[in-house]
């Protein structure tokens, strides 16, 4: 990103680059951050270490948002947590957590900063928050639609579901067969629908593994897709690249 200066003749460039910051060091794929007073927790799972999915409870309600972790000097060293109704463009909902100091290595402290919307004592500007990270247990595993923004690809015949800002909420998500793009949706049950604008090309299960997402077409588009297809995640596409 560009910033002109009011200076004349000059202009300045900020540059992005990363912190190695004790925060930094803390970043890891399939765990769970909880505070003690069970006001927030952060599921991080699949093979993104830097986002996760948030619930948290705003004067006994239960709030839904996606956490983006940073360590750069653009977004700072810390949480950003941007809240499900602004999201959808419904309201503001959004807060910051700026990284204090590690207290152990699955332990910080933060500093509330930037909240908007988020009408509770304890998520007020200037307040302290500790978050301490375990292993998720099996039963803590969400589903596909939880892993933010991420992405499956069946390179073999050019398949990609693309999860985006919306999908932990409305289970919307892109699917590209070849050079065409149509909706994905994870429905209730385990299963999903793909749609080509009003048209419906493929329903059917799926099951959701940490590196992988597998379409079973038993209900419709196996005559298209074949019976079943089986998109990896990136990390384990690279993993397999490695290996071979």
């Amino acid at each position: 990103m560009v910033l002109f200066t009011m200076v004349p003749l000059f202009a300045s460039c900020t540059v992005h680059f990363e912190k190695d910051s004790p925060f930094k060091k803390m970043f890891e794929e399939n765990v769970l951050w909880a505070d003690e007073e069970g006001k927030l927790t952060v599921n991080v799972q699949g093979p993104c270490c830097d986002s996760g999915f948030a619930r948290l409870l705003v004067n006994g309600e239960e709030k839904k948002a996606t956490a983006t972790f940073s360590s750069d000097n653009w977004s700072g060293v810390g949480m950003h947590f941007k809240l499900e109704e602004s999201i959808l463009g419904l309201s503001h909902g959004f807060f910051g957590l700026e990284f204090k100091e590690a207290k152990a290595d699955d332990s910080a402290v933060f500093t509330v900063q930037w909240s908007d919307g988020v009408d509770d004592p304890y998520f007020k500007d200037g307040s302290l928050i500790t978050l301490s990270k375990r292993p998720l247990l099996e039963n803590e595993f969400l589903d596909a639609k939880y892993c933010v923004l991420d992405h499956w690809w069946a390179q073999d015949i050019k398949a990609e579901i693309c999860n985006v800002d919306e999908t932990p909420y409305t289970g919307k998500a892109i699917f590209t067969y070849e050079t065409v793009e149509m909706e994905f949706f994870y429905l209730e049950d385990g299963q999903f629908k793909i749609m080509n604008d009003e048209e419906k090309v493929a329903e059917g299960k799926y099951s959701f593994e940490i590196d992988r997402i597998t379409l079973t077409f038993d209900v419709y588009g196996s005559n298209v897709f074949g019976e079943n297809m089986t998109l990896l995640d990136t990390s384990a596409i690279q993993k397999n690249k490695v290996s071979d």
